[in-house]
């Protein structure tokens, strides 16, 4: 792929409106534009949810939604890692404009079957197909930037080192039971290590389920920046194939993260210290992001990771050096049960 000249770009438009972990997830595209660009002003255009991401990004001068963007100057370079038709309309505005297809030939002919991309659990992640696909430059683990008022707020919750348990799920098909959740945070209070339980504004019922007397749930109506800063100080954060999880990774946390009907190769949380467990089927992956059912009926691939394994990956992690990978890529572990 060609891109323009640096001297004929002075302001560059990355747009990408949601999801949490998807928006995330570009963080690395940003960065690699900023280089390529040191001379441009550089703006992110995603989703009033998701303007904590990048708007103390270094690289970044400003966070924009769809609507302020539109009523704002026309850039000069458009990058649109969404592929939406609102999202081209936005991208039409710029001289040069770069559209990224997550799903192509095959891969779209499937998601209209209700089939999930191919590849299976293997690789390559996301983060690293966008990366190619755009000539950026080799993949790394995306990085979240917040200002000391977030950590400060997160400082708040008491000193670092606790268990992080993130229980919700966009779809419940990949959400693993609350009470496998509940269990694990009695049994890791029972063993003395301090949990906390994070979710997000109207998960209040399910946090309360799994937090039950031993554990404290982090205030729902942080925003991401400060929620991202807490899952920073964490000593490891577990949780289901979530956008959180994605926050905690980039923010630096160790992470471990259950997996069941989606692709472990392409959407676990990228970073040196995150672990993986699943239970692998021949029928799984069947669902790019969890929606749809099991024809299975149970789910065997998650709910069959009992709370004994959950607590042998967490101790693993826990006891871990993170000096032991360097390289900033997630690591792979698959638990056949």
């Amino acid at each position: 792929m060609r891109w323009p000249l640096p001297e004929g770009v002075r302001s560059v438009e990355v747009i990408r409106l949601s999801s949490l972990g998807d928006v995330l997830l570009c963080e690395p595209a940003v960065a690699a534009l900023a280089a390529r660009y040191p001379d441009a002003v550089l703006s992110v255009v995603t989703r009033e949810d998701y303007r904590a991401l990048f708007e103390h990004h270094p690289a970044v001068r400003a966070v924009r939604t769809p609507a302020e963007a539109r009523s704002g100057p026309r850039p000069d370079l458009a990058v649109d890692l969404h592929n939406r038709a609102s999202t081209r309309a936005l991208a039409a505005r710029a001289r040069h404009r770069r559209h990224w297809r997550k799903r192509r030939g095959l891969d779209l002919l499937r998601g209209l079957a209700g089939r999930p991309m191919a590849g299976g659990h293997g690789g390559p992640h996301q983060v690293a197909r966008m990366m190619a696909a755009l000539a950026l430059g080799p993949p790394r683990a995306p990085v979240l930037h917040v200002d000391a008022a977030a950590l400060a707020t997160a400082a708040s919750t008491g000193p670092a080192g606790a268990v992080v348990l993130l229980p919700a799920a966009a779809h419940p098909l990949k959400a693993w039971p609350v009470e496998g959740y509940a269990a694990l945070a009695e049994r890791l209070v029972d063993q003395g290590q301090v949990v906390q339980v994070a979710g997000g504004p109207g998960e209040e019922a399910l946090l309360a389920r799994v937090a039950g007397r031993g554990a404290r749930i982090l205030p729902t109506a942080w925003g991401l920046d400060v929620l991202g800063a807490a899952l920073g100080r964490a000593a490891l954060v577990i949780g289901n194939d979530t956008g959180l999880a994605h926050l905690a990774a980039a923010a630096g946390a160790p992470t471990l993260s259950l997996f069941g009907p989606t692709s472990v190769g392409r959407w676990a949380p990228w970073s040196g210290r995150g672990q993986v467990l699943q239970h692998p089927l021949p029928c799984s992956p069947c669902s790019d992001h969890g929606a749809g059912r099991c024809h299975l009926g149970d789910r065997p691939c998650l709910v069959g990771i009992d709370v004994a394994e959950v607590l042998a990956g967490a101790r693993a992690q826990l006891e871990r050096d993170p000096l032991d990978d360097p390289s900033g890529l997630f690591l792979r572990s698959e638990h056949l049960g």
